[in-house]
């Protein structure tokens, strides 16, 4: 939860590729361990970071996956 929530701020602060990096590495470790509210979580970080990168398609994808968890 911690690597969701630091996306987060880094998001907020403009640095986004640190923020995907960040909410990438917390969507896998919740997946590695089935967490489920944590990858939902993670994938929504994403889905927000995804469209200020100019990457629609890739913020489509990962936020139906959030919201089927």
């Amino acid at each position: 939860q911690a690597l969701t929530e630091q996306a987060h701020v880094l998001r907020d602060l403009g640095q986004l590729q640190d923020a995907e990096r960040s909410a990438r590495r917390a969507l896998k470790l919740a997946e590695d361990e089935s967490w489920n509210q944590e990858a939902a979580q993670a994938a929504s970080a994403l889905g927000r970071i995804y469209p200020l990168l100019g990457n629609w398609p890739a913020a489509e994808t990962v936020l139906r996956r959030a919201a089927q968890l």
